[in-house]
This record gives C-alpha cells, sequence and structure tokens, in this order.
C-alpha cells in the first residue's frame, strides 16, 4: 500500500468533512442560527488547519508525487482543483476575517453610517463564505477524481 495514496485519501475525506461543514453552517444561517454557523465554520477552519499541518509533515517525510508518471488528464484536473483550493483559501480568509471585524454575529448600533458599514461588510462576509463553499465543493469533486487515479496505479 502506498502511503502517499493512504494520506491522499485521508486529505480528501478531510476536505469532504470541511464541504459538509460549511455547508451545514450555511444552512444554519437561515435559520437564523448565528451561534451554531459560527461553530460550524470554526469547525471546518480547524479541519483545513489540520490538513496545511499534515500537509507539510506530508512533504517532509513523504515528499512530491511523481506527475510526470500520471496521465495527462489527471495532471490538467490536478491543477484546476488547485486552484479551486486556493480560491476556496482566499475567500474563506476574507470571510473569517470579515466576521472578526465586525464580531460576527453581533447587531451594530443604530446609527445609519454603522448600520451601513455593518451591512456592507456582512456582504461581503456573505459573498466571500459562497464562494469558499463553492469552491471548496469544485476542489473536493476534483480531488475525488485524482484520487481515484492514484488507486488505479497501485491496481
Amino acid at each position: 500500500m502506498d502511503p502517499k495514496v493512504l494520506y491522499w485519501t485521508a486529505a480528501w475525506i478531510d476536505l469532504a468533512l470541511i464541504v459538509v461543514l460549511a455547508a451545514l453552517g450555511v444552512r444554519q444561517i437561515g435559520r437564523g442560527r448565528f451561534q451554531a454557523h459560527r461553530r460550524l465554520m470554526l469547525a471546518a477552519v480547524w479541519c483545513l488547519v489540520g490538513f496545511l499541518v499534515s500537509y507539510v509533515a506530508k512533504l517532509a517525510l513523504l515528499g512530491r508525487e511523481t506527475l510526470e508518471i500520471w496521465e495527462s488528464q489527471y495532471v490538467t484536473v490536478l491543477r484546476v482543483h488547485e486552484a479551486c483550493v486556493a480560491v476556496m483559501l482566499l475567500a474563506g480568509a476574507v470571510a473569517l476575517i470579515q466576521a472578526w471585524k465586525l464580531d460576527l454575529p453581533s447587531v451594530p448600533e443604530r446609527t445609519p453610517a454603522a448600520e451601513s458599514t455593518w451591512s456592507r461588510g456582512v456582504e461581503l462576509h456573505r459573498r466571500a463564505g459562497f464562494v469558499a463553499l463553492w469552491a471548496a465543493t469544485l476542489g473536493a469533486l476534483g480531488a475525488a477524481y485524482v484520487l481515484s487515479g492514484m488507486w488505479s496505479r497501485m491496481a
């Protein structure tokens, strides 16, 4: 059994968990359950942090994959997956920073200027969060395809 394939299988499960947690978090917002939303999104962030730490360890212990032996369609999908992950990281960071700046789920003071600024910040948080969720979902789909190629090369 190739340890890199085992690692990437666990990483795919982690990414799928991130997508599920984020989707459940979005659902909680629709129900007006802001604290549940926050808990689920922070759980997704911690899953991502866990992956990033594990990836550094994986590089140190197992090295990089030998993409030269991969069929070209898997390399192409891997590059798309990596782009999706980069978008997820960037958009997720914007959403997280906005949440912290606005102290979400707090309510703004009742002045027109404060409420306007708060509303713009909430909209940026919402849009960035949706972009991160869609990028993570597409990234997970791409990763599943790449992982299937890794498994088939082992057979």
